[in-house]
């Protein structure tokens, strides 16, 4: 083979990798004619493809006649390696919080202890962690699933590849205020992060019986402006107390909802990056994370991520 003949070869055999991490034994293998469409390539290149899926003993397939050719094997880590996907990059809310910590520092830890390798970088807002995951930037996102059942609604592009579990994501959330502010009743003027569902989302449902005036904040910056008094006050995490001094109070905690879904941590994917949702699937264990989690915010462990 050519070195560009090789070169298409590697590549479309690392998109049928790809291709089979979503798949299941007893499902039906596509025809060599579908993936030669599919992939607009010729059906010779498909077939070598897949015989050396085949002998590599990543892939086994029964021959059924009318009913086409039947799934019996996959070996999922060597399609992971073989898409491409042993290295990835998620991306989750910047660590403000132990919980956040400790949550960093488990997916950290269970994916660095996997077949492949995870570095996690760490943006504010919801909605510029979704718009990095649909450039491409990214393979995963944190978000509560709160805000993931929101995006899985508008977008057809994006799945859930993991949820976690109840206050995996944040403990619950206040009602902060200046110390003049006695009751809700008194708040006219309240700080929205809109890059942010959870807290947009939970402003509205607070205050929706009231007259208030939403002010465009960055969340980084709602207790300085809360305690400079050019806001009233704004939904923040019950995981900061840390950041609350004289000028700050907790006026009212926010019930949760009955799902508890903004306490929930759920990671996000791309829907055709098959590979990466396999991979997040098959590593990211829920009772090792949340032991991690657990221990840093206790203190007994340093983060680590």
């Amino acid at each position: 083979m050519t070195t560009n003949a090789l070169y298409k070869y590697g590549i479309i055999q690392q998109k049928i990798a790809n291709y089979l991490c979503g798949m299941n034994v007893g499902d039906k293998l596509e025809t060599f004619e579908k993936f030669s469409k599919y992939f607009n390539v010729g059906r010779g290149t498909i077939q070598t493809a897949i015989k050396e899926l085949v002998s590599i003993k990543a892939l086994k397939y029964n021959n059924a006649g009318r009913n086409g050719r039947i799934i019996s094997y996959l070996n999922y880590e060597k399609l992971i390696e073989i898409a491409g996907e042993t290295f990835i990059i998620g991306v989750m809310p910047l660590p403000y919080s132990k919980r956040y910590e400790g949550l960093a520092t488990g997916i950290f830890k269970t994916l660095n202890n996997s077949i492949g390798n995870c570095n996690l970088a760490f943006m504010s807002g919801s909605r510029n962690r979704l718009k990095a995951l649909l450039s491409g930037r990214y393979d995963f996102i944190v978000v509560s699933k709160q805000t993931a059942n929101l995006f899985l609604k508008e977008n057809l592009q994006v799945v859930e590849a993991k949820q976690l579990y109840n206050h995996s994501f944040i403990k619950g959330h206040v009602l902060a205020s200046h110390i003049d502010i006695n009751s809700i009743d008194e708040i006219k003027r309240i700080g929205v992060d809109f890059s942010s569902d959870d807290q947009t989302t939970l402003t509205n449902i607070t205050f929706k019986d009231y007259d208030v005036e939403l002010v465009p904040i960055r969340y980084s910056n709602l207790t300085d402006s809360i305690a400079s008094k050019k806001i009233d006050g704004a939904i923040w995490s019950a995981d900061n107390f840390s950041i609350y001094n004289d000028k700050i109070k907790i006026l009212k905690t926010i019930s949760p909802t009955s799902s508890m879904d903004e306490t929930i941590a759920s990671i996000l994917c791309l829907q055709n990056n098959q590979a990466t949702i396999k991979f997040l699937n098959m590593y990211l264990d829920e009772k090792t994370i949340k032991s991690i989690q657990n221990q840093v915010i206790e203190g007994s462990i340093t983060a680590n991520y």
